[in-house]
């Protein structure tokens, strides 16, 4: 049961990781004075829960 959700845990990362430079390229070249202020502290926070959620996964599967 633990190794299944240590995989999850590494997929959901990955696809977090996927979605957040997405969303930073999208910016990047779509940005305009209707974004928030605080996008970039959600990307910050979406990068640290996806490396969390990575090294988690990691963890879990290795059992380090």
């Amino acid at each position: 049961m633990s190794l299944f959700l240590s995989v999850v845990l590494l997929m959901l990362g990955l696809y977090q990781v996927y979605a957040t430079l997405n969303t930073f390229k999208y910016l990047k070249t779509e940005a305009n004075r209707n974004v928030s202020y605080f996008m970039p502290i959600a990307l910050y926070s979406g990068g640290l829960m996806a490396l969390m959620m990575i090294g988690f996964g990691l963890w879990g599967i290795f059992n380090l």
